[in-house]
């Protein structure tokens, strides 16, 4: 159901939310001859191919590359970035990503650089390798709840709410600072929400918050999300969230 807090999100944040799916959205900010004279920054979230580990459906540790399907969605994403004006692709260390993002580059011929701040969200060391259907990975997933804890709760040595938060603040300042125009994000399911929603909603996001907002927002394998740093009608510079998961390279 879309709800109120669903309709906050959208009618605040998003006034030009586009859903990607596999339907086509050539507009004029997926091609070279948009200039975006009104941006400051145009950024390109896209969430690295199938992994072996999403292919056997685990829980993911950094370890592990992509699948031959994985490897098939990287190579259609790179040659859509071949038909997009790109400055730098900036890509997680972890390798599911880096193979991606590697593709990209390939493809694009910019450069390229990889950031440990671009890994995906941590979670506890003993539910990884273990299968999503696991009962005892589903009691303690259920046990840590973000939102049913303080915002500095940890369980173990997973990343927790404010770990993650704080982690997306530096993501941001860190492209706000960079000098390229045009950046392509090569990172994960849950980090590439975690920083939607922190620019969305900032440092006055709630646990309940975000925890809703990574049900509501879901990212699929090499879906490009796409985000401009602008001036509103007020003069105040916000983020603003374009296009979202959009996967029509898949065909």
């Amino acid at each position: 159901m879309f709800d109120l807090f669903h309709h906050a999100i959208y009618t605040r944040y998003f006034t030009d939310f586009t859903v990607g799916h596999k339907n086509p959205i050539e507009t004029k900010i997926m091609n070279k001859e948009t200039t975006h004279a009104y941006s400051d920054k145009i950024v390109y979230f896209v969430r690295h191919g199938e992994s072996v580990g999403n292919a056997a459906g685990v829980h993911q540790s950094h370890e592990g590359g992509l699948s031959s399907e994985g490897k098939r969605q990287a190579r259609a994403l790179a040659k859509r970035f071949g038909r997009i004006s790109i400055d730098v692709i900036l890509a997680s260390t972890m390798p599911r990503a880096k193979e991606t993002a590697e593709f990209v580059h390939a493809e694009a011929q910019k450069p390229i650089e990889f950031s440990d701040l671009l890994v995906e969200v941590r979670a506890p060391s003993e539910i990884q390798g273990k299968p999503h259907t696991d009962e005892k990975a589903l009691e303690l997933r259920k046990s840590i709840q973000i939102q049913d804890h303080k915002p500095t709760w940890r369980y173990a040595d997973e990343e927790n709410f404010s770990d993650r938060i704080e982690r997306a603040s530096r993501v941001v300042e860190m492209l706000l600072m960079r000098p390229e125009k045009n950046i392509v994000v090569v990172s994960h399911g849950t980090f590439l929400r975690t920083l939607l929603a922190y620019m969305a909603f900032g440092n006055g996001i709630t646990p309940s918050e975000y925890i809703r907002f990574l049900i509501f927002f879901h990212k699929f394998n090499t879906g490009i999300s796409v985000c401009s740093y602008e001036k509103n009608d007020f003069g105040e510079s916000r983020w603003k969230l374009i296009h979202w998961n959009d996967v029509a390279h898949l065909g």
